[in-house]
């Protein structure tokens, strides 16, 4: 009898031990196999997570593409927009050099196209820091030829219905100065002579203006004409760069006076 009892308790002392051993023996295992499969994902090639779009954009960026488009070269932007509604996708290259003599001259120039076949070019020389920076004096010209711009009839006779359009030509020289009392405010005089041509418009969907109306109804439609244009004005620039016309965000108050020129034409269309 002891003897049976004896080689129970063995066996439930060998039992006890296998119940201890097996379980590290697994937890060993399971620990090798993380181990393992951490090394085999390690070895994985690693897989993009972006589109082709960002993975293009990131390739430029590295190679510092963009900064074209902001710092620019040697002076040189390109530039996006800047014309009127209608006028298509509109691009071009802008020249802006605003340290020249110390800081004391700005020269700025733009060359635009558009899918419309819309141009406009223009110029600008400014003297902004003159007096201690307290006076300016600014020259602009510009050219614009749009050949296809819509008109809808004269005054309160328009229709929607009866779109046509006109290619507007024009070229304008102006020139400003004044005193800037603080640093966003102006406050000056300006002058300039504004040169129109009508002609007839480009976009075969509408009928050409001067088809339908006459220089009687639509004053300039048949004669170029010639302006010139002084007053005065106050403004205030709300934009974080100073350069760049046609896209800054400003206030401006002023009076300006137009005459027309010798040959009396009181207008164009528009």
């Amino acid at each position: 009898m002891e003897a049976a009892m004896t080689r129970v308790a063995g066996f439930v002392l060998v039992l006890g031990c296998l119940s201890h051993v097996a379980p590290a023996q697994e937890a060993k295992t399971r620990a090798e196999q993380i181990q393992q499969q951490r090394a085999a994902t390690f070895k994985l090639p690693v897989e993009l997570d972006t589109d082709k779009v960002e993975q293009a954009i990131a390739w430029a960026n590295e190679r510092r593409l963009l900064t074209l488009f902001s710092a620019g070269w040697k002076g040189f932007t390109p530039t996006i927009g800047g014309m009127i509604n209608g006028s298509g996708v509109a691009g071009g290259i802008q020249f802006l050099r605003p340290e020249l003599w110390g800081g004391n001259l700005l020269v700025r120039s733009s060359a635009r196209l558009s899918t419309s076949e819309y141009q406009l070019y223009d110029l600008e020389v400014g003297l902004p820091r003159l007096l201690d920076e307290h006076a300016y004096l600014d020259f602009y010209a510009r050219h614009r030829n749009y050949p296809q711009v819509a008109y809808y009839g004269p005054g309160p006779n328009s229709r929607v219905t009866g779109r046509s359009n006109y290619r507007l030509e024009d070229t304008s020289y102006d020139i400003s100065t004044g005193l800037r009392p603080v640093r966003r405010l102006r406050l000056g005089i300006a002058g300039g002579l504004l040169q129109m041509n009508v002609g007839p418009g480009t976009n075969s969907r509408f009928i050409s203006t001067d088809r339908v109306y006459d220089g009687r109804q639509t004053p300039g439609m048949d004669a170029q004409s010639d302006y010139f244009r002084g007053g005065f004005l106050a403004h205030f620039d709300l934009r974080d760069s100073a350069y760049g016309r046609g896209q800054e965000d400003s206030i401006t108050v002023g009076s300006i006076i137009t005459m027309t020129g010798a040959d009396d034409s009181p207008g164009s269309v528009g």
